[in-house]
């Protein structure tokens, strides 16, 4: 509320703003930070610095809280996210040479679809208007069951290893019990 009363330190980058607009709880003072006139001006560059570098649904949230929708139109920055975000899956899906490792890979791309929902429900989008194309729900759907199916298969897998791990040790113990000398009857001591 400051910083749009009384402009911004001109050493605060644009995602130092960001940052601070998003933790300071801006539902509550956007009347204020939308006629601000230090902000005002500065925001439509936070905006593309921010999807410049990925972070496409902070953006979103800047260009609703600031009024920006037909500067920036929500369907253009959520399909661009969803492109980027699917490559980075596929990419990591290729490169996956374990359970773990695209295991990682789906929790991450289910926190972006899911993201882009939490987005869309709080903006009133609808999705098919918005993101033509994308069955979000669909992917979600499919992500948390292949999940949920590798979490079975890992535990199982653990399970057995945990199992065979038992069994060696106790046949280890069992041959070092059988292998102990005994003493023989002129070592043995008087009874």
């Amino acid at each position: 509320l400051l910083i749009a009363c009384y402009g911004v330190p001109s050493d605060f980058r644009s995602m130092d703003l960001l940052d601070l607009i998003r933790t300071s709880g801006s539902n509550e003072i956007v009347g204020a930070l939308r006629r601000s006139p230090f902000l005002a001006p500065m925001i439509s560059g936070i905006v593309e610095s921010s999807i410049k570098r990925g972070m496409h649904i902070e953006a979103l949230e800047m260009v609703y809280t600031f009024g920006m929708e037909d500067k920036f139109s929500a369907s253009t920055v959520l399909n661009s996210f969803l492109r980027m975000k699917k490559e980075s899956f596929e990419r990591e899906k290729q490169k996956a040479q374990s359970p773990m490792a695209y295991k990682e890979a789906a929790e991450k791309q289910l926190g972006a679809l899911s993201s882009v929902m939490q987005c869309m429900k709080t903006h009133k989008l609808d999705p098919a208007k918005e993101i033509p194309g994308w069955q979000i729900k669909e992917e979600i759907v499919k992500l948390e069951n292949e999940t949920r199916q590798l979490n079975r298969e890992m535990e199982e897998k653990a399970r057995s290893i945990t199992l065979m791990e038992e069994e060696l040790l106790s046949k280890r113990l069992y041959n070092e019990q059988m292998k102990r000398p005994r003493l023989s009857p002129m070592e043995m001591p008087p009874v």
